[in-house]
């Protein structure tokens, strides 16, 4: 299997949401997408898909994570009050993000330098190291 990803892009404020915005992306292989959803993917002229986790934080530690593969969404999880976890350690520019089930990530100074993403095992991904796509934001 020839499967890709990206580590996330990072932490970003969206002004049409309520909370923040972890925004992560990857490049899999679309075998790899094809086997994860059960289906055959209809555009089959490129190696690759972009897959797109946006994990959106409340105040509360209350959230949503959307799963997307080129815009279709495949998974959506609410999270209740209290349910998010978000840790910083100031003294290192570093903050921890777990989302039980869906993901779990480390940023320093606003960018992803650490993901892992359960909810992909859940959807059938085989496991493996996966490195996150490069963005725009990524390259800053």
């Amino acid at each position: 299997m020839s499967t890709t990803a990206s580590a996330p892009t990072g932490l970003r404020g969206k002004s049409d949401s309520p909370g923040r915005l972890i925004e992560l992306r990857w490049n899999i292989s679309t075998s790899a997408l094809e086997r994860m959803i059960g289906a055959p993917v209809l555009d089959r002229s490129a190696s690759t898909t972009s897959v797109a986790l946006d994990l959106t934080i409340n105040a509360d530690a209350s959230g949503v994570s959307v799963l997307r593969a080129d815009r279709v969404e495949l998974a959506r999880e609410e999270h209740r009050a209290g349910e998010l976890l978000v840790v910083e350690d100031a003294g290192r520019s570093m903050e921890h993000v777990d989302a039980p089930g869906v993901v779990s990530c480390t940023l320093r100074g606003g960018k992803v330098i650490y993901a892992r993403a359960p909810i992909f095992g859940r959807l059938g991904l085989l496991g493996g190291r996966y490195e996150l796509a490069r963005t725009k934001d990524a390259e800053r």
